[in-house]
């Protein structure tokens, strides 16, 4: 059973896990990227398709389409981490993330961008690793 790691809940900023997960993927064969919740990215959607190493280790449910709630919560039940590695910016700085709690809430560990607004609430949970968004290697 491969290694699956869960991005639940889409947006468009999926360029460092897909990169990370082409480096994994060659040294692990049995490692697949769930992107889960809506994308829309035609760029994104494009690098997958057309490369036979991320077309066999990134699986997108809701690729061009919204998903379901309860089809989100299933993924968390199947998945073995979850992801919150998001660009540095000030938006995602400022929020703490309901994802945190939905993957808490499924017992799942946590590797999350390092941003020092989060590093409080994740110093307290135990099961979180935090990772420089902008470095491929530090995802790795």
């Amino acid at each position: 059973m491969p290694l699956t790691f869960k991005m639940c809940r889409g947006n468009n900023m999926h360029a460092p896990l897909i990169e990370s997960t082409e480096c994994i993927s060659s040294s692990f064969k049995k490692v697949k990227l769930y992107l889960v919740g809506r994308l829309f990215d035609e760029d994104i959607i494009s690098t997958i398709d057309n490369d036979n190493i991320l077309k066999e280790n990134v699986v997108v449910i809701g690729k061009r389409a919204f998903v379901d709630k309860s089809i989100i919560e299933l993924e968390h039940q199947r998945s073995d981490i979850g992801l919150a590695i998001f660009p540095d910016s000030i938006h995602y700085d400022r929020k703490l993330l309901t994802k945190f709690y939905e993957y808490m809430y499924n017992g799942l560990p946590i590797v999350a961008s390092n941003f020092k607004s989060w590093n409080e609430f994740i110093e307290n949970t135990g099961s979180v690793i935090t990772v420089n968004p902008n470095d491929i290697e530090d995802i790795t």
